[in-house]
């Protein structure tokens, strides 16, 4: 599952010059984008066959993730996290996943495959009609 990363808890090597700080080591991202986002609007409400990794530059971001069954039901409760500007969210490979915007927000979006139109397409399998936060407010336990 997904974890927040928060920016100021990554190593950072500091000299006379400044510092650097390693974001992400060891990693084969394909594909690196900056995603703009209005206030009150929503992203995803799909899963694909790709990983990625946002990083919240401005704003912040309201995740949601869950598994599908085969019926396209939520398998349990889903996952909600907060993700402010200096931190990072992975969302896995395979997993449903909305993203909501309550103020204007920009992020970068590091993923394992490329992410031309066609590409990301290619891997995408989109569920327009359900809202994971729709059914996060209204889960019975």
């Amino acid at each position: 599952m997904s974890e927040i990363i928060k920016l100021a808890d990554l190593p950072c090597h500091i000299d006379d010059r400044g510092e650097i700080q390693m974001l992400f080591e060891r990693t084969d991202f394909k594909s690196v984008s900056r995603i703009k986002c209005l206030p009150n609007t929503f992203r995803a409400r799909h899963k694909h066959d790709e990983f990625h990794y946002s990083e919240i530059l401005e704003g912040q971001l309201e995740i949601y993730h869950v598994e599908l069954d085969e019926q396209q039901r939520c398998k349990y409760k889903p996952t909600k996290h907060i993700v402010n500007k200096g931190e990072i969210i992975l969302t896995p490979s395979g997993l449903f996943h909305e993203m909501n915007f309550s103020c204007f927000t920009v992020f970068n979006c590091f993923s394992n495959k490329p992410r031309s139109q066609n590409d990301y397409e290619a891997g995408l399998i989109r569920y327009p009609t359900i809202s994971l936060k729709k059914i996060y407010d209204n889960w019975k336990d």
